[in-house]
């Protein structure tokens, strides 16, 4: 009913930017802890959706960033936090809990990744330095001319049903949430026994989505679902790896069109690409490679391969080069790319001390002001739900680069 009420506003012609702008904080709204379990709780939980109903939004934001301003909350029992006597655990031990997290999905593989993997880089001054290093300056991209003539009317880009479910359904369980707290999990449930012959109907938030492909999203949306969580792991050579977690509503839409389109990718950077989209395409450079040097004729025919690791390539490439190339061989998918790729992206490093630095991607150094995370969001938000002209259901209105070279 949630979903449904959400969809109801992003509909509405009227009221669609404010019902996108719902759609993104519904589970900052209605999923942050609370300190009660049992009847209590659930007194809580109908009281907190019946505020949703009756359209007390900012009431509910306001609620949630309150209780998180409090800390590390989830650390604490049930939920509550900070608790006097309860430490945040080590960096060790959330790893344990992580890949104990994983065993009970089913997620075996990475489990064993979760406690194999690099250790976090302290969130400390100097580490941050690193990160802000690793992300070089670089002009503003210019929206690439399509390639559409003139007699010809855009083509939109589209993503039918059952694609978007397939997108849902094959999300690896227990991924990070990004800014706005959305899981794979939470839009799962949303989306019941949806099947491969599904109907809009089972579509979580089918209207925002398309508004999404169409790239006709408020402003105050795509700021934050551009958003990510940035942290830092440790390398062997003393240096860190960024790691950003963007929001899954643009993660899952995004993976759809590539799903939809991967055999069209497949063909168009064939030969050149292998590693994604490319089915079993690690299995087959590899066979190439060693059937390369073990068939040299004689040991005067000797074959060498180098491989070469572009330095902080995903950071460093031209981000204009991209969208130019979609402007002349996808057309239709510019408007939906480009409303994130416009304007650099926020990354939102958080420091030992609980505050959070804001880094702009491709746009050199970090904003100079501290800010917690979550206060950038109810800043897009407030300004939209204050003084809303909206009512509540039923009242009536009143006014990595890796490259080879053999040799």
């Amino acid at each position: 009913m949630v979903l449904d009420t959400t969809e109801k506003y992003v509909k509405d012609e009227e009221d669609s930017d404010v019902g996108c702008l719902i759609a993104i904080f519904v589970p900052t709204m209605l999923l942050f802890p609370m300190n009660r379990g049992g009847k209590g709780g659930h007194r809580k939980w109908g009281t907190r959706f019946k505020r949703f109903w009756a359209g007390e939004w900012q009431g509910l934001l306001d609620e949630s960033r309150n209780f998180a301003e409090q800390g590390r909350h989830v650390f604490a029992p049930r939920g509550d936090g900070p608790v006097d006597g309860v430490s945040e655990p080590s960096l060790e031990e959330i790893k344990l809990r992580a890949a104990e997290r994983f065993v009970r999905q089913g997620e075996l593989s990475r489990a064993a990744r979760r406690l194999t993997a690099a250790k976090v880089a302290p969130a400390t001054a100097a580490t941050l330095q690193q990160v802000k290093d690793l992300h070089p300056a670089a002009p503003l991209p210019r929206k690439p001319q399509t390639q559409n003539s003139p007699d010809e009317p855009a083509v939109p880009l589209t993503v039918p049903p059952r694609v978007l479910l397939a997108a849902l359904k094959t999300a690896p369980r227990g991924s990070a949430a990004g800014p706005t707290g959305w899981r794979y999990e939470h839009l799962r449930a949303c989306m019941g026994e949806g099947d491969a012959s599904a109907e809009d109907g089972t579509v979580p938030l089918p209207s925002f989505v398309y508004r999404m492909l169409a790239g006709n999203m408020p402003d105050s949306c795509t700021t934050t679902l551009s958003a990510a969580r940035l942290f830092a792991l440790m390398k062997d050579n003393g240096g860190v790896r960024p790691i950003a977690v963007g929001d899954v509503l643009r993660r899952w839409v995004t993976k759809a069109v590539c799903m939809e389109n991967k055999l069209a990718f497949e063909d168009d950077f064939a030969p050149l690409q292998f590693a994604v989209g490319t089915s079993a395409g690690g299995e087959k450079i590899f066979r190439a490679c060693q059937t390369y040097l073990e068939t040299r004729r004689d040991d005067s025919d000797r074959r060498v391969l180098v491989t070469l690791d572009c330095k902080n390539a995903f950071n460093s490439i031209d981000r204009q080069a991209i969208l130019d190339e979609l402007g002349t061989k996808w057309p239709s998918f510019v408007d939906s790319f480009w409303q994130f790729y416009g304007t650099p992206a926020e990354l939102w490093y958080r420091m030992e001390d609980g505050r959070t630095e804001t880094i702009l991607s491709q746009e050199g150094d970090a904003k100079r002001t501290l800010r917690i995370v979550i206060l950038s969001m109810w800043d897009a938000s407030s300004w939209l739900f204050r003084g809303t002209s909206i009512r509540p259901p039923g009242a009536q209105r009143r006014g990595h680069t890796d490259g080879w070279i053999d040799g």
